[in-house]
């Protein structure tokens, strides 16, 4: 049980690991977000209050909505299939295999998130009046929709 809190503790954000050094583990860690190399936004402007929300996927395991007014996350999605990386995430091992990595170095292939680009479904906005943000992860070994 407290294994499982400390993955979800590090998912929302938590400094678990002591990643800053000042022995402080229950505050924001300094690499809160993960990479969005390949991710690229989608803004939706939902007009009225509600306004432009942005969709993007990083490579921590979460696909994000947030405020295109201040930015402001409104929510992150993380696929039921991402949850058996989060482990990894979280202790930060094994490493990810590099070209030019000792052999007596033990690691994996990175695993790939919600890193590709997110896409809209127009038709959806003629049947219900909103857009609906798709996303699909990318690249093998573990593609997910």
């Amino acid at each position: 049980a407290a294994e499982h809190q400390r993955i979800i503790d590090f998912t929302l954000g938590q400094d678990v690991n002591d990643e800053n050094g000042n022995s402080i583990v229950n505050e924001t860690r300094p690499s809160l977000h993960g990479d969005v190399t390949h991710s690229r936004p989608l803004p939706i402007n939902y007009g009225g209050t509600t306004g432009v929300i942005v969709y993007y996927g990083s490579n921590e395991g979460t696909f994000r909505a947030v405020s295109g007014t201040d930015g402001r996350e409104l929510w992150a999605f993380i696929g039921s299939e991402h949850h058996r990386f989060l482990k990894r995430l979280t202790d930060n091992t094994p490493i990810v295999t590099y070209p030019g990595l000792p052999g007596t170095v033990t690691s994996e292939r990175k695993n790939y998130f919600f890193d590709g680009s997110a896409g809209a479904l127009p038709e959806r906005r003629q049947l219900e009046g909103l857009d609906l943000p798709v996303h699909a992860s990318r690249r093998a070994p573990n593609p997910c929709l």
